[in-house]
């Protein structure tokens, strides 16, 4: 293991641009996973054409979620499809309002318009 944090460092970005995982490094090297992503994302990038991916700086850990797709810059519409609620779910009682944020909102009401929400439903009074 190295003696330095700048050699430890240099390790840790040597290993994540061979492949291996970030957790094993994190584990082996007694660090968060967090701050392996720090060193990594602080690394100058690699050299290209050297077979190793680099991370630039100001780069983004990859999400596993993917991009819901927009139509002229819109958000996509809610899901309207079927819902299955799985056998022995238990009903839960309603939310409710505290009597003080019962108050707020019926004075926030009284103060301004009602709107309407992206289903194009109304909200609030008549």
């Amino acid at each position: 293991m190295s003696h330095t944090k700048s050699e430890r460092n240099a390790e840790i970005v040597r290993r994540a641009r061979a492949g291996q995982q970030t957790a094993d490094i994190a584990a082996e090297f007694n660090v968060s996973l967090s701050r392996v992503y720090q060193i990594l994302k602080a690394a100058p990038p690699a050299v290209a054409g050297a077979g190793s991916v680099g991370y630039a700086s100001g780069c983004q850990r990859p999400s596993m979620l993917p991009e819901p797709p927009s139509v002229g810059g819109l958000a996509p519409a809610p899901y309207r499809g079927e819902v299955q609620v799985l056998a022995g779910t238990a009903a839960c009682r309603p939310l409710t309002l505290t009597p003080a944020m019962r108050q707020v909102q019926e004075r926030a009401r009284a103060a301004q318009p009602a709107m309407r929400s992206l289903g194009n439903l109304r909200c609030g009074p008549a």
